[in-house]
């Protein structure tokens, strides 16, 4: 299909391009922000909402308050998401470094560890 208005054929094209990018990254990023949320809850807990769970065992539980701290991390997921999104690109170079060097540093201690264990 040849088309002489650009690479999306016409505006009908281009919306729906659009919309499907935006549900996409919609889509992506709640996956993210329950896995950040479910990781978090069972590894990190909060004295005042809840102490370390796991959603799959006790997240219907109301006694644990497991589903409460799933929900804060979630919302701290969205709130961060928000806050970088609308950064200047500028400004986010620095974040961009700082995750950089983290990964690094995090793949290293996961290198020494291991070496570490394996002896």
């Amino acid at each position: 299909m040849v088309c002489g208005e650009g690479m999306f054929c016409g505006k009908w094209w281009k919306l729906l391009y659009d919309v499907s990018y935006v549900l996409a990254t919609l889509i992506a990023l709640w996956s993210y922000s329950a896995l950040f949320g479910i990781s978090l809850a069972r590894n990190v807990g909060i004295p005042g909402i809840a102490a370390a769970c796991d959603m799959n065992a006790d997240g219907d539980d109301p006694d644990t308050g497991c589903r409460g701290l799933y929900s804060f991390y979630v919302a701290l997921f969205w709130v961060w998401t928000c806050f970088v999104s609308l950064m200047d690109f500028s400004e986010q170079q620095g974040i961009q470094i700082a995750a950089t060097v983290a990964r690094v540093l995090i793949i290293s201690l996961m290198m020494l560890t291991s070496i570490g264990m394996a002896v």
